[in-house]
């Protein structure tokens, strides 16, 4: 029984939010379910993006985005991968992560200058992964 009822929760969950209406029309948002896909955000978009991955992977390149950007990371049974620039300030906020591994701080980034691209990331997730690559 279990082992027909965790992966229909998980991909009703997803559907739930594949489907589900943005909130707010000044976000922006990629979802990716059952599927691996790359998304470049570019330096137009919004400051709030929302980053799902369920049962897949979601790879975000950040390098183009300019400012202090809000990212909401929901990884369900999934992976999402970021990318951002080397000399920019990260801070995770992973409270409503359960069983989903999350990047440790960096010891960088106590000692990071005030740099021109800051990165708020908020990981939501279940049996996922949430990792950030600074290139």
């Amino acid at each position: 029984m279990h082992d027909q009822l965790t992966p229909a929760l998980l991909m009703a969950i997803g559907a739930a939010l594949v489907l589900s209406p943005a909130r707010f029309s000044y976000r922006t948002s990629w979802t990716r379910l059952l599927t691996t896909g790359d998304v470049v955000v570019s330096p137009s978009a919004s400051r709030l993006f929302t980053l799902r991955a369920v049962l897949g992977e979601l790879r975000a390149d950040l390098r183009e985005v300019q400012g202090q950007v809000e990212v909401n990371v929901t990884a369900i049974a999934g992976h999402v991968r970021l990318t951002v620039p080397r000399k920019s300030a990260v801070r995770v906020n992973a409270q409503g992560a359960l069983l989903t591994r999350v990047p440790p701080p960096s010891a960088e980034a106590g000692q990071q200058p005030h740099s021109e691209k800051e990165f708020t990331i908020h990981v939501l997730g279940v049996c996922g992964a949430v990792s950030i690559a600074r290139v």
